[in-house]
């Protein structure tokens, strides 16, 4: 067997992926293990954390691995130290690569926009990046067939690098790429004050957050915002200033100039992200259509940050510009580490491989019970052991507990989808207070997702296609605004998780047991973490978030676990009896 290691990232968000055997054997996020969100503050050594989780995983040694590849923007040490012959690939081609090779799709176009990829100097010496990159993908082949670079100088023909693995150099930093849309939304977010604090204990915009906050803006903004980029081009976007002179940029902050209530602050916030957003989707629909006219393919893979946007990627769909469409789960930075191994294994024609299972994101490590009751046990954890862990939670939901479900391997991106993840009861609409102020502290004005059966999506909520990993935004039907208002935003829009007994086991027995009991098949799924902190991934990161917050109780593994043996006592008298589910109604 051979195996190709994949190391992903840029200046943030480093990963690390094994492929062997025409199998994603482990993928790790370097935040996971080094507890520094986004990898910002990792020591020197930190991306090497990564390297050693999935080696371990899978049992073998660096002197097992055959090849390492890197993505562009990775600085040389972080790679140097392996001992290996490295070969370094082009930042937006790991994107497009994590995306088509795992997408099921024999053949696909494949679309890429973020801030900024593989960076180099024009002839007269002008630092140029890509922004928006477009791929077909036939077999095992993936062809760069158009690029828009933060100059909008340079064709495809004059940068070969990207489709015979040659890569470039990371050279410098690029912070004001042009024509970037990434690089638009960031700067709205950040003009909008949507930041933490993260690994290095600075304030890091999070660009996420303005989704959530557009939700509650009106479209004031919207006109004077869209004449400050032009889309007469195909394949372009051209940013400009507007007819009275101003960039988006002198738009947002004349807006948000302080003055008047904190509401009154909030809603000028608030008109900001909506218009970014609205402004995005009409962007990245006129990105879509030219990669679907540019390569007559009807399926599309999505990769980037930009992706992360489940607004956008679900206008795409609902558009009618592709008829399948797959978005890679780690769409970031983190998923270059995956591409860039499957474009290893792709080369030398050990990928991609007959598979009939979707693609999953659960790629960490799957913790023993031995393992688990050791953690348990070293630091005095009250915990029992129960025959029906899925069936113990649901109780606990239906009764109105918030659940930490800590069960299987790890998923890989930024979304739990069921593994690492807090769960409750989303007929309650003052759950989502609770774990604003209780658990997960974060901003009121951001939504909640549901899980729910993908056989019983139809019920709840109006898809414009399958979202196994939370990356498609519908619209809730009206049985899901009175049924489970917890996981409908202001808008009527929800991040739907569609749950396969196949990808999510644990998950899928759940929501049964939740439809036996209180008749609604859906639960309230996020992150098992605190606004500013990785998603746990140990059982004793699980043990930390515990005693950290307020969540009612913690079931790792087939072990519930309580911060005193009291309060263990009295759960287990009330939800952990076994038996038919129908009898705890």
């Amino acid at each position: 067997m051979r195996y190709y290691l994949g190391l992903g990232g840029s200046k943030h968000d480093f990963a690390t992926c094994l492929v062997g055997g025409g199998k994603v054997l482990a993928a790790i996020e370097e935040e996971r293990i080094t507890r520094k969100k986004r990898s910002y503050g990792v020591p020197e050594d930190g991306p090497l954390a990564g390297v050693r989780y999935c080696l371990d995983l899978a049992g073998i040694t660096m002197a097992d691995v055959d090849a390492v590849f890197v993505n562009d923007l990775l600085e040389p040490w972080s790679y140097e130290t392996l001992g290996k012959d490295t070969h370094v690939v082009g930042h937006h081609l790991a994107h497009a690569a994590s995306a088509y090779y795992v997408s099921g799709f024999d053949s696909a176009a494949v679309l890429v926009a973020d801030h900024s990829g593989g960076r180099w100097r024009t002839k007269d010496g002008t630092l140029t990046a890509e922004v928006v990159s477009y791929y077909r993908g036939e077999g095992s082949e993936l062809t760069l067939v158009d690029r828009q670079s933060s100059a909008d100088s340079v064709t495809v023909e004059s940068r070969p690098f990207a489709t015979d693995l040659r890569g470039s150099r990371g050279i410098d930093l690029l912070k004001r790429p042009g024509h970037s849309l990434g690089r638009f939304y960031a700067q709205l977010a950040k003009l909008a004050q949507c930041n933490s604090v993260l690994g290095d204990g600075k304030r890091h915009t999070e660009s996420g957050k303005l989704m959530g906050l557009s939700a509650h803006g009106t479209p004031v903004l919207l006109d004077r915002m869209r004449a400050c980029f032009d889309l007469g081009t195909a394949g372009r976007v051209h940013f400009q200033a507007n007819e009275q002179g101003e960039s988006f940029e002198d738009i947002a902050r004349h807006h948000l100039e302080p003055r008047g209530t904190p509401e009154q602050w909030f809603a000028r916030r608030a008109d900001v992200a909506y218009a970014a957003q609205h402004c995005l989707e009409e962007m990245v629909l006129h990105l879509a259509r030219h990669a679907a006219e540019l390569t007559g393919e009807r399926a599309l893979g999505l990769a980037g940050g930009t992706f992360l946007n489940g607004l956008a990627n679900e206008a795409v769909l609902s558009a009618g510009v592709a008829d399948r469409l797959f978005v890679q789960p780690a769409a970031h930075d983190s998923g270059t580490a995956l591409g860039a191994a499957l474009l290893g294994a792709a080369r030398d024609g050990n990928w991609p491989c007959p598979d009939p299972r979707p693609f999953s994101p659960l790629l960490g490590k799957e913790y023993s019970p031995a393992e688990i009751e050791s953690t348990l046990a070293g630091q005095g954890v009250p915990h029992r052991r129960v025959a029906d862990p899925e069936l113990v939670a649901a109780r606990a939901i239906a009764h109105g507990r918030v659940v930490g479900r800590f069960t299987g391997r790890s998923e890989y991106g930024p979304r739990a989808l069921g593994n690492r993840s807090v769960l409750a009861d989303p007929r309650d609409p003052g759950v989502r207070r609770t774990l604003d102020e209780r658990i997960k502290y974060r901003e009121p004005y951001r939504p909640y997702a549901p899980a729910v059966r993908e056989a019983d999506t139809a019920r709840y909520f109006a898809l414009s296609g399958r979202s196994p990993h939370m990356l498609l935004i519908g619209r809730a039907t009206p049985e899901a605004e009175e049924t489970v208002p917890a996981v409908v935003h202001l808008d009527g829009t929800v991040r739907v998780q569609e749950v396969t007994e196949q990808q999510y086991p644990s998950l899928h027995r759940l929501l049964g047991y939740l439809e036996d009991l209180t008749g609604v098949g859906v639960v309230l799924n996020t992150s098992m973490n605190v606004q500013g902190e990785p998603i746990v991934e140990t059982p004793a990161d699980a043990v930390a978030f515990l005693f950290g917050c307020l969540v009612d109780v913690l079931i790792i593994g087939d072990f519930v676990c309580c911060r005193s043996e009291h309060e263990l006592g009295r759960f287990i008298e009330r939800h952990g009896k076994d038996g038919d589910p129908h009898s705890d109604r």
